[in-house]
């Protein structure tokens, strides 16, 4: 072996009383948040990376950009997440956080672009908490009480795939990957008066499917053209629903479906000049005709996301000043969410900062910090400020020597 660190990645997070463990209430709708990329490296740059060379990350979505790997690469990367979520007459701080993902990459020769990678990230995300209180009047008597929703979960995916060029400036890659995950939904009902009775209903899924991904990149001198599309077969539910009350007997009722998985596709251009490299991203993702967990008065719709990055190379110079030899990022990006609420649609907003910082003998360590605003307030609306962090690790080591070449 010639990898010789273990890399931990270790957070610790202690919360105020003033803080709930929760997240985006947005999050609720369908499959939750998804993670277009979850590398610190992208999401520095508004999560551009369609185009975007980096020789000491992985892009997850094109399987193209592996073609510029120069080393054998082992990657861990964290995400904390802090929300505050306003409605018209209330506010609520909640944070949550986990382990983003591992991955691997194989350069086999740096020449031909040839690379195989595989790894375990976020597909998704779904971690929410809110309660709100109601009143029923029937039969001339008032009843009132306080509702509590709460979800947690999401998708994985594990992927295996490799690239290669097929001429000197292009380069093409395929990968194939797993989607699965538990989801969880629940309501619990608690009535202000003693003599009703509390209950609780919980939706347990479990869901599973495969897709492909397919990518391209194309570079000219400065210029660099990516181009990806991903397809998610049928995703596959399997569902216990729970009731329970503290007057009866738990009730367990087990179902399974299937929903159609959206397909998602987009464009990337980025531009070296001097020091700096400038990226756009755009995207689609079809998810009108997606059937799962809306919530009432909710529809979903295609979405779409436009992003924009900065970077500023510093130093390959080892003997420079620290300072001088980090990689500087900025991005912003706007995106419409793939859901409506009462024929509104979402909209996200995002802006970002952050670092790649060389740590010697291969490491190198990534962290971006991305702040944004979602929703807004209103009778039916929740305004969301969110603050995100991103953190990995990687080592690298040169394994494969380059084949041997006869040049005639």
């Amino acid at each position: 072996m010639k990898v010789k660190y273990i890399v931990l990645l270790l957070v610790a997070i202690v919360p105020d009383k003033l803080f709930s463990q929760g997240g985006s209430n947005y999050s609720s709708i369908g499959i939750g948040d998804l993670f277009p990329s979850t590398n610190a490296a992208y999401q520095a740059i508004g999560s551009t990376f369609i185009s975007v060379p980096a020789e000491n990350s992985i892009n997850v979505k094109n399987p193209a950009m592996w073609s510029v790997a120069s080393s054998t690469r082992i990657l861990l990367g964290y995400n904390f997440n802090q929300h505050l979520n306003e409605t018209s007459d209330e506010t609520l701080l909640q944070n949550n956080g986990k382990i983003s993902g591992l991955f691997t990459i194989f350069n086999i020769d740096k020449s031909l672009g040839i690379s195989v990678c595989f790894g375990l990230h976020s597909y998704s995300n779904i971690n929410y908490l809110v309660s709100n209180k109601f009143t029923i009047e029937k039969d001339g008597l008032t009843q009132t009480g306080k509702n509590t929703f709460q979800g947690s979960g999401g998708l994985s995916s594990a992927y295996l795939g490799a690239s290669a060029k097929i001429i000197d400036n292009l380069a093409v890659g395929a990968s194939t990957f797993a989607v699965f995950g538990p989801i969880k939904n629940s309501v619990y009902t608690e009535f202000d008066d003693y003599y009703s009775y509390n209950y609780e209903v919980i939706k347990s899924d479990y869901a599973t499917s495969w897709g492909a991904r397919f990518g391209a990149y194309y570079n000219y001198e400065n210029l660099h053209i990516g181009a990806f599309y991903e397809y998610v077969d049928d995703i596959k539910f399997k569902r216990e629903t729970q009731f329970s009350s503290t007057v009866i007997t738990d009730t367990i009722i087990k179902s399974s479906f299937t929903e159609k998985f959206p397909s998602q596709y987009g464009v990337g251009l980025s531009y070296k000049t001097g020091k700096f490299l400038l990226s756009s991203d755009f995207m689609m993702m079809k998810f009108k005709d997606f059937g799962y967990n809306p919530i009432s008065n909710s529809e979903f719709t295609d979405a779409y996301k436009l992003s924009f990055g900065a970077i500023r190379y510093g130093s390959a110079s080892r003997f420079s000043d620290l300072l001088d030899r980090i990689n500087y990022k900025a991005g912003i990006y706007y995106q419409k969410l793939y859901y409506k609420i009462n024929n509104q649609d979402i909209k996200e907003l995002g802006v970002s900062l952050g670092g790649e910082i060389p740590l010697g003998s291969g490491g190198i360590l990534d962290v971006a910090v991305v702040l944004g605003n979602r929703g807004k307030a209103n009778d039916y609306l929740i305004n969301e400020y969110f603050g995100r962090l991103f953190v990995e690790i990687s080592v690298g080591e040169i394994w494969f020597k380059p084949f041997k070449r006869r040049y005639e």
